[in-house]
């Protein structure tokens, strides 16, 4: 009977220590990685208005930071007077959103009323001041 005695009490010990050392691992943990997200959508080819004596290229992109009630948006555009070497403004908003620390995760291409756009997806981990 003593046996059975001393048999319980060292595995109460023994139960009693691992549920210790299983709370002082979970406690050092790190904690769970909250991610914020965002896409910015835009042609990636712009637009040529040609006149007589000139012509004018545009394109224009938005930038979609996701939030809990829905989408904060805004507008990036670009326009130039020469047919030179350009950013559109889709690759401007990719690059906004790079020097905001946010990371390319894909991209796709959408087709909707015969219309071409691009949309870039974004991630960026959330820091503890938002």
């Amino acid at each position: 009977m003593r046996s059975y005695a001393r048999l319980i009490q060292f595995g109460i010990i023994l139960t009693a220590a691992l549920v210790f050392i299983a709370t002082a691992v979970k406690s050092q943990a790190p904690s769970a990685q909250v991610w914020e997200y965002s896409s910015a959508t835009g042609s990636p080819n712009p637009s040529t208005i040609s006149g007589i004596l000139s012509s004018r290229t545009t394109s224009s992109a938005i930038i979609c930071y996701a939030t809990a009630p829905g989408c904060r948006v805004e507008q990036v555009t670009t326009s130039s007077e020469h047919d030179l070497p350009r950013a559109t403004a889709l690759m401007m908003a990719a690059g906004k959103l790079g020097e905001q620390g946010w990371e390319l995760t894909s991209a796709t291409d959408v087709a909707t009323n015969n219309l071409r756009e691009q949309v870039l997806y974004f991630r960026r981990l959330k820091s503890d001041s938002k």
